[in-house]
């Protein structure tokens, strides 16, 4: 069972400490498969509106080297709850950097955009972007 897998099970009481890091919007990475989160991202943002949302939040990054899709899969999590991934190419530049710091996770700032419901089928998915440090930002955040 991996890290995402145990923090997924975790009782929703449970606080894990993990470092946040800022890339004071250098540096925009997208989510990717967060149409498989639209309850949590729902969820999170209290439902669809008409004009959507533009939600500033925090975001964590969980490493989880025992995903057996992936091995460098890094998953996101907003108000613990699972919302997306890194893409692959992503995931292999970020991977390592977790793996020297001994770190199972980080707190970046991220967006959630979309959610808008305007009636019939003008609906809008939701979207995460994180602002993330670059990989050699992020290492060095992590000494």
């Amino acid at each position: 069972m991996g890290l995402l897998d145990r923090l997924r099970r975790a009782p929703s009481t449970r606080t894990v400490e993990v470092p946040y890091v800022s890339a004071e919007g250098r540096n925009t990475v997208q989510v990717v498969g967060e149409s498989h989160y639209q309850d949590a991202l729902d969820s999170v943002c209290g439902g669809k509106t008409e004009d959507g949302h533009n939600r500033s939040c925090h975001a964590v990054l969980v490493r989880d080297p025992r995903n057996q899709y992936d091995g460098n899969a890094i998953g996101i999590q907003i108000e613990s709850r699972p919302v997306g991934h890194l893409s692959r190419e992503d995931a292999a530049r970020y991977a390592p950097v977790f793996d020297r710091a001994n770190c199972p996770a980080v707190a970046v700032d991220a967006v959630i955009r979309g959610g808008w419901d305007r009636g019939g089928t003008d609906q809008g998915h939701y979207g995460v972007s994180l602002d993330l440090p670059t990989p050699e930002e992020l290492a060095t955040d992590l000494r």
